[in-house]
């Protein structure tokens, strides 16, 4: 048209919406999350955002049992009560690999 070549147009991507799994709202190719109830578009982004929690918990564990232990150090009767319940709370969440290299 107009002296201008047309482009073969059928091999270039077509972007589609992205149609969330939980609340059906259709949201830009390029999201991540869902625009309305925030939920995850794609897998990969779900395993993404795990990796990160896992990270972030397992950090904020070992500053939890670093704090605890110099507590403990300084009252006997708090660190018989936190032993208690921390061991506890381990065997419950399975963490016993948690603290390894991190205890002193």
């Amino acid at each position: 048209m107009h002296g201008l070549a047309r482009e073969d147009n059928s091999k270039e991507k077509v972007l589609k919406l992205k149609v969330c799994p939980r609340c059906k709202e259709e949201n830009d190719p390029i999201s991540d999350f869902c625009k309305r109830c925030g939920s995850v578009l794609e897998l990969e982004t779900a395993l993404a955002v795990d990796e990160q929690r896992k990270a972030y918990d397992k950090s904020m564990t070992r500053l939890l049992w670093l704090i605890t232990n110099r507590l403990m150090k300084k009252d006997p009767e708090l660190k018989k009560e936190i032993e208690k319940d921390f061991s506890k709370w381990v065997d419950q969440n399975k963490l016993e690999n948690l603290f390894k290299d991190g205890e002193q």
